[in-house]
């Protein structure tokens, strides 16, 4: 997750110090590639591909997705 200071490094370093729209879509950016990460670790799990022993890749999966 990014933190509070790098969004307004990023949003410096495109001369929007200030804009509220700005953080918006960073903010929706770094949420929508946080979920397609996690869905792509639970397909893992789905798939057997993952090490996680306790109690099956069936509740890997569904951690993953639960976060």
């Amino acid at each position: 997750m990014l933190t509070d200071e790098r969004y307004k490094q990023l949003m410096e370093s495109v001369g929007m110090p200030n804009s509220r729209s700005m953080l918006q879509a960073l903010q929706q950016c770094a949420m929508e590639a946080a979920l397609a990460e996690r869905e792509e670790c639970a397909k893992l799990c789905d798939n057997n591909a993952c090490d996680y022993t306790r109690e099956g890749a069936e509740v890997c999966a569904a951690e993953i997705r639960a976060r």
